[in-house]
């Protein structure tokens, strides 16, 4: 039997049923600026800013659903 739970990011699940993507387990900076509606230097410009963590990956910033979720919550608190 198995106790897991299914994890799910409640505004991410929204956008991307929203815009049609696909649920990845990782995203690339190039996932994001489809998903957020932005150009990957803005993306990389949040992640320069701390505002935007990205896994410790060598090649390239590569993040996880959690991440975009803390993103997005923070991002509602700041306009409050």
């Amino acid at each position: 039997m198995n106790n897991s739970k299914k994890i799910r990011y409640s505004v991410c699940e929204e956008i991307f049923t929203i815009k049609h993507l696909p649920r990845k387990p990782i995203y690339s900076i190039r996932d994001i600026s489809k998903i957020f509606n932005l150009s990957t230097k803005a993306i990389r410009s949040l992640v320069s800013s701390g505002e935007l963590i990205p896994l410790d990956h060598p090649e390239s910033a590569k993040f996880l659903a959690q991440e975009l979720e803390d993103y997005i919550k923070d991002s509602r608190k700041m306009r409050r």
